[in-house]
């Protein structure tokens, strides 16, 4: 063989590696996704030891961890959390009184404000505290107990009854609302996703025949994402409320609630869902890119820890 031919041979070669490796970084670089340094942590609680995990995407930052008072123990599954006040609305078990207290956890200062008990509710319904909420622009605190929306006033520490649920709104997801701001809320009504005021009782449809969903919105209100029944699945949708433009991101493999929660700039969505899997386990972890339109699956340290927000 000449040595022009060994040459071109030699090249021809070097660029089938070079193609093969493009390829691959090609490749790695659609399943990698980059979170900005400045993007505030995902927390998560450990309600067995009652401690607080902040957990970053970027693996060069330490995770901070902060434990509750040691004569009180979080009971329950639904948390709010507001980044501004520092503060974390949830529910404890006291010790000391042998009650069970919703409160405001300030994770700062390590300071608890006991708001109210199970006792304060007997005046408008019995039964479980769920869909915990922080109002806008308020100290009050709001929450579903059963098919009623309540209100603890901050003022004058008593709990009103704000809106009751129609029966037929309700799906296997449960009720679900978001506040707009304090006199305004989003909710399901009939199918339609609607924009309820508290005072005047008025009701401005946003979108029709949404259907019997649990939702969640951006901080923004921008964006909202409502999970519906599909067979023995659940759907995951995102619409744009503005265009009204939406599309499917995620097919949950069992009927199980998929924990959403928007990114403080709302540029990521960090969905957790749960089905069990013999070899993989019970809980799931991916981050849906809004500017990439794409969905990656994650791995977060923390698989047993509930979420409490981002």
């Amino acid at each position: 063989m000449s040595n022009s031919k060994k040459i071109k041979k030699f090249f021809y070669l070097l660029a089938v590696v070079a193609l093969i490796v493009g390829i691959q970084q090609v490749i790695q670089l659609v399943n990698y996704v980059t979170i900005d340094d400045e993007l505030e942590p995902i927390m998560f609680v450990d309600s067995e030891n009652s401690e607080f995990m902040f957990y970053h995407f970027q693996k060069n930052k330490e995770n901070k961890t902060i434990s509750l008072q040691k004569n009180s123990r979080i009971d329950g599954r639904y948390y709010d959390l507001d980044r501004n006040k520092k503060e974390v609305l949830m529910q404890i078990y006291d010790y000391s009184d042998k009650e069970i207290w919703i409160v405001k956890f300030n994770y700062i200062s390590g300071e608890i404000d006991k708001l109210f008990t199970y006792e304060d509710l007997k005046g408008i319904q019995q039964g479980n505290i769920e869909e915990l909420h922080f109002i806008p622009n308020s100290n009050d605190v709001s929450f579903i107990i059963d098919d009623v929306i309540g209100r603890w006033d901050y003022e004058k520490k008593q709990c009103i009854k704000i809106y009751t649920f129609n029966d037929s709104c309700f799906g296997k997801l449960g009720f679900a609302y978001k506040w707009k701001n304090n006199e305004e809320m989003y909710l399901v009504e009939s199918d339609d996703l609607i924009l309820y005021n508290i005072n005047s009782k008025n009701k401005e449809i946003i979108i029709e025949d949404i259907g019997k969903v649990y939702f969640q919105m951006s901080g923004d209100n921008e964006y909202i994402i409502w999970q519906k029944q599909w067979g023995e699945r659940r759907e995951v949708m995102l619409m744009n409320i503005q265009t009204k433009e939406q599309k499917k991101i995620h097919l949950a493999k069992s009927n199980y609630k998929v924990r959403i929660y928007f990114s403080p700039n709302n540029e990521y969505i960090f969905l957790r869902d749960t089905h069990r899997d013999n070899q993989l386990g019970i809980r799931y972890w991916y981050l849906y890119d809004m500017k990439r339109n794409r969905k990656f699956s994650i791995d977060v340290d923390c698989p047993k820890a509930g979420i409490v927000g981002w």
